[in-house]
């Protein structure tokens, strides 16, 4: 089972780097490791903060003491799934850390010089998880005061630290240890999914209008961060907050079953499809009907198939959604309850009940005309759309690629034409693509010339299934202004292998870019393929 979930959850393992050394100075900032990480964790995350939106950009998600080596492995963990899979699935004994902990912070609190920089050191292994929690609970029954040097490390560790263990621990030490006060320090970091759970934990902990902060911090972050913050609310008679758990708050990257009976639950989801007012909602319904499906669905969680009001749910839900089209999510729901009823643990009426109204929706001829016409949207949710076409075996390829000529500047449907696509198809796709960025990639063109790099992005992921289809864009993006799109074309030489690296082309611009490139890490990646190259076959 943890084997299991470990492949569910690993993305392009990381750990820290064994070799970098903290200053050793118990109150003063702790001196950087390599030249390249000037700034603490904290300050990149406010560095990388978008005004507009409060949430984090793309390029702060990797962390800057990210090794260079390991910032493209395939094997490093997502953010925040070592803490999450391992509170959930795994038992480990970290006793040993735990009392280790312990002891040097009785020393800091009785004013050791020297204690500081040995707690640093054991917390950059970052198996913080493993004992924080029974290392501060003993702090807290034999260190009578923590006012003021461990509530002065605790801030120290969140604030100054360059490494992701220390402020793993300090962000916990604030929570058991801090004051309203340091919420804004636990705000900042909680936009990052890596130190969701610390962070919910802390902001549980500290925030006068608890419900409200973990509302805030979950509408953030979009992974293990929000999975952890919703998991922590509470049943709430809020009628806004309420909705939003039922048709939002269950979403995540990571898989909506960790979240779906929490949400059911607490935002009472029986008693509000009980209510008539919600009968006529079709954004209420369309919303809700993701979550009904993720609580039939088997999932890691235990509790995502045990929705015990299922049954009144799914029926009332049916009744609702009859003869209406306004979301393909009923279409799709409605197919997923008539094939979960057959083994559901309901009763033989409820099951042939739930059949029953299903299967009026299920056969509608209609659906096929709105699929199409969502499909030619690019507003709408396309990859629901995909999934309904997908079931009503209809040819999505073309309508793709017609759309992409006229807009080519929707990524996620790249994503899909390329899902979509044969081998026979990539030329046409390509072509479509070229003309897109043409503008992009003109000899002297300044910036992105109104191209999306989201699109382009997803252009670049989906040529990796095909070797080679795409050599000269690839050339190209890789010395393109955003870093997600060059990093985006290196990954893609790594997928395509030794035979496309030895391309002279490919040479020629992956020479040229790494001489450019200023980021450290993205140019030791680019050297690490000329590298590669010039190996023998």
């Amino acid at each position: 089972m943890t084997a299991t979930l470990a492949a569910m959850f690993m993305v392009p393992m990381y750990s820290p780097a064994a070799d970098e050394n903290p200053s050793g100075r118990a109150a003063a900032p702790f001196l950087p490791a390599v030249p390249e990480r000037s700034t603490s964790i904290y300050q990149y995350i406010q560095l990388h903060r978008d005004p507009a939106t409060g949430r984090l950009t793309a390029d702060g998600m990797v962390l800057p003491d990210e090794p260079a080596t390991r910032r493209f492995s395939r094997l490093r963990w997502a953010p925040g799934a070592l803490e999450g899979l391992g509170t959930r699935h795994i038992q480990w004994d970290g006793s040993a850390k735990a009392a280790q902990a312990i002891v040097l912070l009785e020393q800091i609190a009785a004013g050791s010089p020297s204690a500081e920089a040995t707690l640093y050191d054991l917390l950059r292994a970052d198996d913080v998880v493993t004992f924080y929690n029974d290392a501060l609970d003993y702090a807290a029954a034999r260190i009578p005061d923590a006012e003021p040097r461990l509530h002065d490390l605790a801030r120290r560790l969140a604030t100054q630290s360059r490494d992701r263990g220390p402020v793993k621990f300090g962000i916990a030490m604030l929570g058991s240890m801090g004051d309203e006060n340091d919420l804004d320090i636990v705000r900042t970091l909680a936009l990052h999914d890596e130190f969701g759970l610390y962070a919910a934990e802390a902001i549980a902990e500290l925030a006068p209008q608890r419900q409200r902060a973990l509302f805030d911090m979950a509408q953030k972050v979009t992974g293990w961060g929000r999975i952890e913050a919703v998991t922590l609310m509470t049943a709430t008679p809020d009628p806004k907050l309420r909705r939003w758990l039922l048709t939002e708050a269950f979403r995540n990257d990571v898989t909506p079953q960790y979240l779906a009976y929490q949400c059911a639950t607490i935002g009472d989801l029986a008693d509000a499809m009980s209510d008539r007012a919600n009968a006529t909602d079709m954004e209420f319904l369309a919303g809700v009907s993701d979550l009904i499906q993720s609580l039939t669905r088997p999932g890691p969680s235990r509790d995502s198939q045990s929705y015990e009001q299922m049954p009144e749910v799914a029926l009332a839900y049916l009744q609702d959604v009859q003869g209406k089209k306004d979301s393909i999510g009923f279409l799709l729901t409605a197919q997923v309850l008539n094939e979960y009823a057959n083994a559901a643990p309901w009763t033989s009426d409820q099951k042939a009940a739930v059949k029953k109204l299903a299967a009026p929706i299920v056969a509608d001829k209609g659906w096929r005309r709105r699929v199409i016409a969502v499909l030619s949207d690019d507003r709408a949710d396309l990859e629901e759309a995909e999934t309904a076409a997908r079931k009503l075996s209809i040819e999505t390829f073309p309508l793709h690629l017609r759309r992409l000529e006229k807009n080519g500047a929707v990524a996620k449907r790249w994503q899909l034409a390329f899902m979509a696509a044969d081998p026979h198809d990539v030329g046409s796709l390509m072509n479509v693509a070229e003309r897109t960025f043409a503008r992009r990639f003109a000899p002297g063109a300044v910036g992105r010339v109104n191209t999306s790099d989201a699109a382009l992005e997803a252009v670049l992921q989906g040529v990796r299934k095909f070797p080679g289809s795409a050599i000269p864009m690839v050339d190209q993006s890789l010395l393109d202004i955003s870093p997600t799109v060059r990093r985006a074309a290196v990954e893609t030489l790594v997928r395509w292998g030794g035979p496309y690296l030895r391309d002279m082309t490919v040479r020629r611009a992956l020479s040229a870019a790494a001489n450019e490139e200023t980021d450290e890490a993205l140019k030791a990646r680019m050297v690490a393929l000329l590298n590669v190259a010039d190996a023998p076959p």
